[in-house]
């Protein structure tokens, strides 16, 4: 597997424009899903962790995604960007994983489908520069000079 260019653009005038962006479809669930395994590997590498990941099954046309199956898909995210550490960044946001079924529940829109691409985006984007904000120190001793313990401030590979 590998990331595919997540789309973060749709806009309002690709729905009254009708254009491919307006149309949440199989590639696009695909590759949502696809980037969220991805990014977890990422991140589960990275920090040495195992992040708890919900497989789904496999959409095609042929298929319709259930509300379940897409709240399953945002709950992967939202334990990804938690798990992931990041400090706080501007869009960065907690998914919301309960969309509800049915006639007068609430529905994603187009805002909300750039909002999953666009953390999982900057997610792996960040992760592997992630150690750069760790503060590193070396293990204090009393009674050695100034500059013995000043070694211990800087990790060597961050310099």
């Amino acid at each position: 597997m590998t990331y595919i260019t997540p789309i973060t653009d749709r806009s309002e005038n690709d729905i009254k424009s009708r254009t491919a962006k307006a149309f949440f479809n199989v590639a696009d669930w695909q590759r949502i899903y696809n980037n969220a395994q991805v990014t977890k590997t990422l991140v589960d590498l990275i920090q040495g962790g195992s992040i708890l990941f919900d497989t789904l099954p496999s959409i095609t046309i042929t298929t319709i995604p259930t509300v379940t199956e897409l709240n399953t898909l945002l709950a992967n995210i939202e334990r990804i960007r938690v798990e992931a550490n990041l400090p706080a960044i501007p869009g960065l946001t907690s998914i919301f994983a309960e969309w509800g079924e049915g006639v007068g529940s609430e529905s994603p829109d187009y805002l909300d489908v750039n909002e999953w691409e666009q953390v999982l985006d900057l997610i792996y984007n960040l992760v592997p520069n992630a150690g750069k904000y760790y503060v590193w120190c070396g293990v204090a001793s009393a009674g050695q000079t100034r500059f013995y313990q000043s070694q211990w401030r800087k990790h060597p590979e961050l310099e």
